[in-house]
């Protein structure tokens, strides 16, 4: 593996970002911002220094809703960001979630102001076919939520990875984004990934750090609280946007014990869970250590050419 100087060194290092105040707070008090910037603004907790230098620029700022087409901003928001990032020379891409009709008009109104040749991070196959058809000048990234694969935190062994191969490895899934001329997608780092899971000769490749998404769905647990009985935990409620304020940790103690049948149970056969958490709609788990340095030896192997940070959408911050 490359020293920790160079991994990061021919790779474009993108920091996503929901909140326009977390915007505000990166790029207005920062002119060059790096990833030690990011790790004491947002609170990033066991950031893997010994393996990334934290003196790494930000190339590429990534904003929207990934997971909720609530959290999409509206056009005078989306305009002061766009401002923020021209003013510091970054690139800048729209994440977009899975749609409805109504979210879809939404969007079009946002892809109307964004300057030619921003990315818009697409996760719905009718977004990806507006962009197409009424949007040239616009690049659409195919995101993780359609690179589909096996990504449950509670996974006891890599077998289980094998009944179902990702996105990146399937011949008729890169045939599809041919016939739509993508040139990027986006993944997530697996459980006990190794470094052929990031093999992409048909398109480059953006890989999250340092957390993965497990699965999503319609009911907001956190936004549904207040709600009475009868309307509890059900999809459909109103939204005060509680998932950027709160998260919750997720876990199932230990998943093996001694019986009586095996009372000696050694501690090496243990499975232990990734540590995983639900915000909004979404769980989501945390790289292990094996799966960092995986992803890093991919990066040194310039398998990935871009790394994507979690910026403020994760249980760490503002807990300081």
């Amino acid at each position: 593996m490359k020293e920790t100087s160079e991994i990061l060194h021919n790779v474009e290092i993108a920091l996503t970002l929901t909140r326009e105040d977390a915007v505000e707070q990166l790029l207005v008090q920062v002119k060059t911002v790096t990833l030690a910037d990011c790790i004491d603004k947002f609170n990033w907790q066991d950031f893997p220094s010994h393996l990334y230098s934290t003196d790494s620029l930000i190339n590429r700022i990534y904003f929207g809703g990934e997971f909720c087409e609530r959290l999409l901003p509206d056009k005078k928001t989306l305009l002061r960001v766009l401002s923020l990032v021209k003013k510091n020379r970054l690139d800048f891409s729209l994440i977009t979630p899975i749609v409805s009709d109504q979210a879809l008009v939404r969007l079009e109104q946002l892809f109307s102001i964004l300057p030619a040749n921003s990315e818009v991070i697409v996760n719905d196959w009718g977004v990806l076919r507006l962009l197409r058809k009424s949007y040239s000048k616009l690049t659409p990234v195919i995101g993780r939520q359609l690179c589909k694969m096996i990504k449950d935190p509670r996974l006891p062994s890599a077998q289980w990875l094998k009944l179902y191969p990702h996105g990146v490895q399937s011949g008729p899934f890169h045939k599809l984004l041919a016939k739509f001329e993508i040139e990027r997608l986006e993944m997530d780092v697996p459980p006990f990934a190794e470094s052929q899971d990031f093999n992409s000769p048909e398109h480059e490749l953006s890989v999250h750090q340092p957390f993965g998404f497990s699965l999503k769905g319609r009911m907001c647990k956190i936004g549904a609280l207040q709600l009475d009985e009868p309307r509890k935990f059900g999809p459909g409620h109103g939204c005060n946007k509680e998932c950027l304020q709160y998260s919750s940790n997720i876990s199932r103690g230990c998943s093996t014990e001694k019986t009586p049948s095996n009372p000696q149970l050694s501690s090496q056969n243990k499975t232990e869970d990734l540590k995983a958490f639900q915000q909004g709609n979404t769980m989501f788990y945390r790289h292990s250590p094996a799966m960092t340095k995986t992803l890093a030896q991919a990066l040194s192997q310039d398998k990935v050419n871009r790394i994507i940070f979690e910026g403020d959408w994760h249980e760490d911050y503002r807990t300081h």
